[in-house]
């Protein structure tokens, strides 16, 4: 990432390939990360602050960077993993030249899952948040804690047992249209 104008957020070993194209002046990356790591920025910070989840506490195993880098728009799709965790920032769109970001993420750390999409100011992104995803985990979070996650799961796994949730997390997104 020191090959772009902007600051690292990630580190970790990195293995892979890297063309680039004389002709078209095009920067082709796909590459394997291991042992990756988010550095201390703005942003885990402000993850910190409105999530309580800490994103430095963090190290993914199985990841990867593919990416394009073409008249300083970097796009792409980085997947972090481990056997608990996972960041993944898709369909991303790195605009260095507007300092802009355009991208969908999916998000499961400690005891924490998000999804949604990023955009604007690459410096402080507006982010906007998968409602019914966040209703129905938290919704399961609630259910594990009153009868288990054995009984829930078995439940759910039961023919028309997931109509009152869907109508819950629609009800409760419909209400956010509304309220913000």
């Amino acid at each position: 990432m020191n090959l772009f104008d902007t600051r690292s957020y990630i580190d970790g070993d990195t293995t892979g390939a890297m063309y680039y194209s004389f002709k078209t002046e095009k920067l082709a990356i796909n590459t394997q990360l291991t042992d990756a790591k988010f550095m201390h920025t703005d942003l885990v910070d402000k993850v910190y602050r409105t999530t309580g989840v800490n994103m430095l506490m963090e190290k993914f195993e199985q990841s990867s960077l593919v990416a394009t880098y073409v008249d300083k728009v970097l796009k792409g799709d980085l997947k972090l993993s481990n056997n608990s965790s996972h960041f993944l920032l898709t369909d991303a769109a790195l605009d260095f030249k507007r300092d802009e970001i355009a991208a969908n993420f999916d998000f499961k750390m400690q005891k924490q899952e998000l999804s949604g999409s990023l955009y604007g100011d690459l410096n402080d992104p507006s982010i906007d948040l998968n409602l019914q995803r966040l209703i129905k985990y938290q919704m399961g979070k609630q259910l594990d804690s009153f009868i288990g996650k054995g009984n829930r799961e078995t439940i759910e796994s039961m023919p028309l047992s997931g109509i009152a949730q869907e109508a819950a997390v629609g009800a409760a997104s419909f209400m956010g249209t509304f309220f913000k």
